[in-house]
């Protein structure tokens, strides 16, 4: 009898697993999908991990956690404070850094397999979402859309920088947004919308341009809430009390966690906003930069913000740059006016007309209109600010509207299918799975072909380069470069000073904008300048560097394509006077 019942039990317990496991299939998929592409690559040899980070800048990062994790301060090259980071992915790195003094691959291949926790929170957070205002199907394919297009995964997971917290938070903040009550049930209390206070101010820490993200929701609440909810609590209270009291609780975590930072940046830096996004926007006053130049006329701007299909500088061009590719390819064979913008706006018309109930019903659900406001003012900054030398993984914002977009035409395309008599169904079916398994396809061709070490090359470029800098300079040298990332994080012997000031100090970026930049560097004591050539002709650093270098040896890396000078700074070299 005992036996029986233990067997029963037994069996019990085993169906209630198998319900757990079908309920939550989906997310089951997806934690063991990213898990597949993350361990790969973590547990891989150090070339190929190397090949992960391949943005120089993600080692500001790293640098400046390993220099906090041991007692060095909040600084880059040890010579003053800096703040070129978003804090809360330099926060996750502190602890992970820590192991650097051990092993400098170890904490490398510990850090991807912390994105691919972010992504898993993304996948996840995308299809619950998605779920509860459209289709399964349709959540299923956004969700994996996300997860698994290279072009995604390799702007907000590849290279070790803050997309990958950025989407989440983004992702998490809409989810909870999306969630609200409507205007018209009782809402008892207001911590959803401290709730979504809280979550704005981590979006803004995660990366501080999501500013636009928590303005444009601090609006829609307003919105939604814009008079007070009908219950006896509220009935004897002023409409504007109700306005003030909801944009009160919304704003207070955003003021004391993002007040806390600023504060901290004026105190310890002595200037409230990141030295970086300065940087760009003094870099935009100047000609002959390799950093390119702010749009001057409103249709420049107008061609940066929305059908520039340049993936670093095209905010759009995850929509914009396929459209712009077959169009130029049809150029080449006289056939461009097979395919024009203006006919896709045309094609799209109706289309909104027929699906306008589902249109309307989740662009206010999903909140859409905010979301968009959110990526107009973004854009709108950093096209209209001077602000140059942007990157892909700045437009975050902007393919979390555009798979949600798509989410929507996904939606529309499967009701149609569906209405086909008793093939409708089994077709939908029949498609997600084919589309599923393709993108699982591509995924894992990307991730096993492109971060694999090619060639018979023994070194990676980044560790090449360190040790050729080991053998040919002092122990304890200073350096001066540009994308001093990589080698300060592998040459820990020498104090590597970044000579574009992303991640320098304040009193660095001051002397540059003054004309002092030779001046600074003199005072700290630099012994070589190192970077390409052009730096000697190009502004802001010929100004610094001319006349103050004598060029000592060249370094090349053939499977990079990197060739690099090693010049000894000196006051003035035509004299001949060493410091």
């Amino acid at each position: 009898m005992i036996a029986f019942r233990n067997s029963a039990a037994h069996l019990g317990e085993t169906a209630t697993m198998m319900q757990w496991i079908k309920r939550n299939a989906v997310e089951i998929t997806i934690v063991l999908l990213v898990l597949i592409s993350h361990t790969f690559v973590s547990l891989a040899d150090p070339n190929t991990v190397l090949n992960w980070y391949h943005v120089d800048d993600a080692f500001y990062y790293f640098k400046t956690a390993q220099n906090i994790s041991e007692g060095r301060g909040v600084t880059f090259d040890g010579l003053g404070p800096t703040n070129g980071f978003h804090p809360l992915w330099l926060i996750v790195c502190i602890p992970v850094f820590s192991l650097a003094r051990y092993d400098l691959i170890l904490p490398l291949r510990l850090l991807i397999l912390i994105q691919g926790l972010f992504n898993i929170g993304t996948g996840i957070l995308l299809y619950r979402m998605s779920r509860r205002i459209l289709s399964h199907e349709t959540a299923v394919f956004i969700s994996f859309f996300w997860l698994l297009i290279p072009q995604i995964y390799a702007t907000v997971m590849v290279g070790g920088l803050e997309s990958g917290i950025n989407a989440f938070f983004i992702v998490f903040l809409w989810f909870r947004l999306s969630s609200l009550p409507s205007t018209n049930e009782l809402m008892t209390n207001l911590r959803q919308v401290g709730e979504l206070g809280l979550l704005a101010a981590l979006a803004i820490l995660s990366r501080l341009d999501n500013a636009f993200i928590a303005v444009a929701v601090g609006v829609w609440l307003l919105y939604l809430y814009w008079s007070p909810v009908r219950n006896e609590e509220h009935r004897s209270k002023s409409h504007w009390l109700w306005r003030i009291k909801v944009g009160f609780v919304y704003s207070l975590p955003v003021i004391i966690l993002v007040g806390a930072y600023l504060l901290w940046n004026l105190v310890y830096i002595g200037h409230l906003l990141p030295i970086s996004s300065e940087v760009k926007q003094w870099w935009g006053t100047l000609r002959n930069t390799p950093y390119g130049v702010p749009p001057t006329s409103f249709r420049g701007f107008i061609s940066e913000a929305f059908v520039n299909g340049d993936v670093g500088t095209g905010p759009w061009s995850f929509f914009f740059g396929p459209f712009l590719n077959i169009r130029d390819l049809l150029e080449k064979h006289g056939l461009q006016n097979l395919i024009r913008l203006r006919w896709l706006i045309l094609v799209s018309i109706p289309l909104i007309y027929f699906w306008r109930k589902l249109i309307f019903s989740a662009t206010r659900r999903l909140a859409l209109i905010p979301l968009f406001l959110a990526c107009l003012g973004q854009i709108t900054y950093y096209k209209l600010s001077g602000h140059v030398a942007q990157r892909e993984w700045y437009w975050v914002i902007e393919l979390i509207f555009i798979v949600l977009v798509l989410g929507l035409l996904i939606e529309g395309v499967k009701g149609f299918i569906q209405k086909i008599p008793r093939l409708g169904p089994v077709t939908v079916r029949i498609l997600l799975s084919a589309s599923l398994i393709y993108l699982a396809y591509i995924h894992f061709d990307f991730v096993t072909h492109r971060f694999s070490f090619q060639g018979n090359y023994e070194g990676h470029f980044y560790l090449d380069r360190a040790n050729w800098v080991k053998n040919n300079t002092e122990p304890d040298a200073k350096i001066a470069i540009t994308g001093s990332g990589n080698l300060g994080y592998f040459t820990p012997e020498r104090t590597i000073i970044n000579l574009d000031g992303l991640i320098s100090n304040y009193d660095y970026l001051q002397h540059i904008q003054n004309g002092m930049g030779a001046e600074y560097l003199t005072s700290v004591g630099v012994d070589y300048v190192m970077g390409g050539g052009w730096i000697l002709k190009m502004s802001p650093y010929k100004d610094t560097l001319a006349g103050h270098v004598e060029e000592v040896k060249k370094y090349k890396h053939d499977v990079e394509g990197v060739n690099q000078i090693l010049w000894r700074f000196v006051l003035m070299s035509k004299a001949g006077q060493d410091k």
